[in-house]
């Protein structure tokens, strides 16, 4: 039966192509980071824990860095949050969707809305979008996984966790538009490969090797 149930998610997600695989997982939150949280959801809005937390967290290390990302406009965590005089809000990064907090115990957090690039390089300006496509604009499937706070959860749209638990470095989509997109990129699929011990996925290698200029030769970036 348990056969037969993961077959059927698995025609799903292939049928939906937006189904994420959802595992129960417990990841300490600060307590200053849940009371932002519940502000958020208060407000009737969402907010997940992103990246290298999430990573880590798995992986059975501790996280230095909590990330989060919202279905909330910055205008919108902005409002909410500004409510609150114990938190300092850094708007700086604003016009990226990106709202700095620094809470009265010496917290800072990154809250991201949800979005997706236009453009590469020096030049992408960033849409306003939703998670699964805020999941494609990620680099590698180990980085893009989201942590439901409510549920207790991770959410996978890119089979992140299985490439963790295979040691297997993959680029999120197609790995010669990520790294087209921006040629760190492959810097950082080398590194996390090396640092963790793992192998490149086939495909990301392939990508690698075929073009692996630092520098885009057309914007010079």
């Amino acid at each position: 039966m348990k056969i037969a149930r993961n077959r059927l998610r698995k025609i799903i997600r292939e049928v939906a192509g937006t189904v994420p695989e959802r595992v129960s997982f417990d990841i300490p939150i600060p307590k200053d980071l849940e009371d932002i949280h519940s502000r958020l959801k208060y407000a009737g809005r969402e907010l997940f824990l992103v990246g290298g937390a999430v990573r880590d967290a798995l992986m059975g290390k501790s996280p230095k860095d909590y990330d989060v990302a919202t279905n909330a406009s910055p205008e919108e965590v902005i409002k909410i949050l500004q409510k609150d005089p114990s938190l300092r809000l850094d708007l700086t990064g604003k016009q990226f969707g990106v709202v700095r907090v620094k809470t009265k115990n010496d917290g800072e957090y990154e809250i991201a809305t949800f979005r997706e690039d236009i453009g590469k390089g020096k030049g992408t300006s960033v849409k306003f979008s939703t998670i699964e496509n805020d999941v494609k604009r990620r680099d590698l499937t180990i980085n893009a996984l989201f942590y439901d706070m409510d549920s207790r959860e991770v959410v996978d749209y890119v089979g992140g966790i299985k490439d963790i638990e295979n040691g297997i470095i993959r680029a999120v989509g197609e790995p010669g538009q990520r790294f087209d997109e921006d040629r760190i990129r492959i810097l950082r699929a080398i590194r996390f490969a090396g640092r963790m011990g793992s192998d490149l996925d086939a495909s990301t290698k392939k990508a690698i090797l075929e073009d692996n200029q630092l520098i885009d030769t057309e914007t010079g970036q």
